[in-house]
């Protein structure tokens, strides 16, 4: 006689906790990187966050 393997459900993770946009911090780098780079900062700044989450 055979069994069915059950089939495992795997939950996604932990989303991390909020994090409020004044406690966030760029590295020069970064900061850097942008300003060097407008179309760039320009594509960053219209994506639209809400259809991700």
């Amino acid at each position: 006689m055979m069994f069915k393997k059950q089939q495992q459900i795997l939950l996604p993770p932990d989303l991390p906790p909020e994090i409020l946009d004044d406690d966030v911090e760029f590295p020069d780098d970064d900061v850097k990187l942008v300003n060097e780079n407008h179309a760039y900062a320009s594509l960053l700044s219209n994506f639209d966050t809400q259809s991700i989450t």
